[in-house]
């Protein structure tokens, strides 16, 4: 886009109008993978991911083509400000919601009443994943039961691969897993 080459993980759209709406510059990442000079293909570095490229573990578990036109699950996103009330997790798992995002204050806060409601879903099946609606920063594993921490995804990147886990299994270890490693992958220190 724009003569810049972006990994999906860690570009975000910047500007509601501009031409030029897409940066990876935040949350951690190290800026665009290259750039485009005319005919020239410049690529500076890599994702995180290409360390398995090749290998078993380079192929993710979502198979689109097997899930053919069958209906997605459903996932929403459930956004959290200071005195929010537990009304938007409530609807979402009254209506079938087999997971939910929470874009959460700060480090994924919610407000206790939006905790209360997140905790109900638990409790019912639904898988939740914690985000942050700052744009920049990371949110680890809550260490709550049903609970996954997005790390460094923003909300909607997180619905996204909430609901094809979700397509693929409801077994939360391996959605978590998912996200672990195919969500928010890193480069690995060798000596």
């Amino acid at each position: 886009m724009g003569d810049q080459i972006h990994a999906a993980r860690e570009v975000r759209k910047s500007d509601t109008l501009r031409l030029n709406a897409f940066t990876s510059g935040s949350s951690g990442s190290s800026g665009e993978l290259g750039v485009i000079d005319q005919n020239h293909i410049r690529v500076d570095r890599a994702p995180a991911r290409v360390e398995r490229c090749g290998k078993p573990a380079w192929k993710t578990p979502v198979d689109l083509n097997r899930m053919g036109r069958r209906a997605l699950p459903k996932a929403d996103i459930a956004h959290s400000y200071q005195g929010a009330g537990p009304q938007a997790i409530k609807a979402f798992a009254a209506s079938g919601a087999a997971g939910i995002v929470t874009a959460g204050t700060g480090a994924g806060g919610l407000s206790p009443a939006m905790t209360e409601a997140r905790d109900d879903a638990v409790k019912n099946g639904v898988v939740m994943v914690s985000a942050s609606r700052t744009g920049s920063g990371a949110v680890y594993d809550p260490h709550v039961r049903g609970v996954i921490g997005a790390q460094d995804l923003t909300p909607q990147k997180a619905r996204l691969l909430l609901l094809l886990s979700l397509a693929t299994t409801h077994n939360e270890q391996r959605i978590q897993t998912w996200f672990h490693t195919f969500g928010t992958g890193q480069f690995t220190a060798r000596h």
